[in-house]
């Protein structure tokens, strides 16, 4: 989800006299082209430095060697009998890890010095009965069904089913899911786990009064509906801990993604902004790993600029970002907020460029996507994608070596990096 506001990130209805604040002026770069953004040239970066993006970073006991994070996607790289080809997903993971590197996924496999997380998910009510291995209609936390259609194994598309809405005892054991599920990462060797709150999956319809209207303690107020979406977070942790051993230096390796002020999937509230900035401040509780925060297709409207300050830790910026705004959030961010550490995921460039990190830092050709290959069940689109080869690396390296002439310091860091980030 990208933005489709344009350069001026302040709100429509501000007083265009007054000062605006820092945080205001910080996040006033996501631009509305995003094609045009990747557009990259050598002769356009600083004479005196590289990109924030290749400005390492440790998150907990990870040591990251850049900030450029590969999102969490649906791949649907499965056969048609649901069954998953290993061996595929291995090569596609292999192909896109770096030294150093963070990645966000939904399998897991270990290569080149990457740190994996896993990202944990329940759709909840985005679902059929078709998928149900009792053949009921999906649950969620209200009988509310989303309008218009979803696909079916078979591949045709029939309308959303109107869901069963979950009883005390059910939420107690899908907490207890969660739990369990954390656990099995730790114990697969992942290291670390992303709770999925955003774009209208489980958590995110809890939180939403729009699909949540219970009357029980999971319903009603601000403060009931965030009530779920804890108790789960509190549970992976410990599910988490318990996995790694309460000594493991990976033991606080525990996230969450948002997407506040997202629609996809049927969402909606009376009060996001107050949902939102009450949720958000809550999390600083347990301290996360790190805040993964989505932004919305919102004219003139940040996500992060409106909740990244109420988080008390590393922020993950996602969606609509290119390398040049990319950059200018990890640096603004540093001048407005010393003590907080900005990132920034990509996804569908990671896709077509399995080299992303090294195309970036080189000013190299991006590869632009395919769409329709984003969900088909083989390699097209998948493992297919071309890295740079050893040639044109080089090229691009002398072309730096020749920008940076007489800062030998620069042309080492380039030197360090490239052997970093060459998949």
């Amino acid at each position: 989800m990208g933005h489709s506001g344009g350069e001026d990130m302040l709100t429509s209805n501000e007083d265009s006299n007054r000062t605006p604040t820092l945080m205001e002026v910080m996040f006033r770069f996501i631009p509305s082209k995003q094609e045009d953004c990747w557009k990259l040239s050598i002769d356009t970066i600083s004479n005196t430095e590289l990109s924030s993006l290749f400005t390492p970073l440790k998150i907990g006991n990870l040591q990251l060697s850049h900030r450029m994070v590969m999102a969490p996607m649906t791949r649907n790289r499965v056969d048609k009998n649901g069954v998953i080809n290993a061996d595929l997903v291995a090569e596609y993971y292999s192909q896109r890890a770096t030294k150093g590197g963070l990645l966000i996924t939904e399998s897991t496999f270990k290569a080149k010095g990457a740190h994996f997380f896993l990202q944990l998910v329940h759709t909840g009510r985005v679902s059929h009965s078709k998928f149900q291995p009792d053949g009921q209609p999906p649950r969620g936390p209200s009988a509310i069904r989303i309008e218009g259609n979803t696909e079916i194994p078979d591949g045709s598309s029939v309308p959303f089913e109107v869901p069963l809405e979950y009883q005390e005892h059910e939420i107690a054991r899908v907490i207890k899911d969660f739990r369990e599920a954390a656990k099995r990462a730790a114990l697969a060797g992942f290291d670390g786990v992303e709770i999925h709150g955003g774009t209208g999956y489980l958590l995110d319809q809890f939180l939403h009064d729009g699909s949540n209207q219970r009357t029980d303690k999971y319903g009603g107020s601000i403060q009931n509906r965030c009530r779920f979406p804890l108790e789960v977070l509190d549970a992976v942790q410990a599910g988490w801990k318990e996995g790694v051993g309460a000594s493991s230096p990976l033991v606080g390796n525990v996230t969450l993604r948002l997407s506040p002020f997202s629609s996809f999937n049927g969402m909606s509230d009376s009060n996001e902004m107050e949902l939102y900035r009450y949720f958000i401040s809550r999390l600083n509780e347990y301290r996360p790993a790190f805040l993964h925060l989505i932004e919305a297709r919102v004219p003139n409207f940040s996500v992060v600029q409106n909740f990244a300050e109420l988080f008390e830790g590393v922020v993950i910026g996602a969606a609509g970002f290119n390398p040049e705004s990319a950059d200018k959030l990890i640096q603004r961010g540093a001048k407005a907020h010393p003590k907080q550490e900005f990132v920034v995921s990509f996804g569908r460039n990671f896709i077509s460029n399995p080299d992303l990190p090294l195309r970036v830092l080189l000013r190299a050709p991006i590869t632009h996507y395919d769409r329709s290959t984003f969900y088909t069940f083989d390699k097209a689109g998948y493992t297919d994608q071309q890295s740079l080869t050893e040639q044109q690396v080089n090229i691009n390296v002398e072309h730096f070596r020749r920008h940076f002439h007489g800062k030998p310091e620069i042309q080492k860091e380039i030197d360090e990096l490239v052997h970093i980030l060459r998949v």
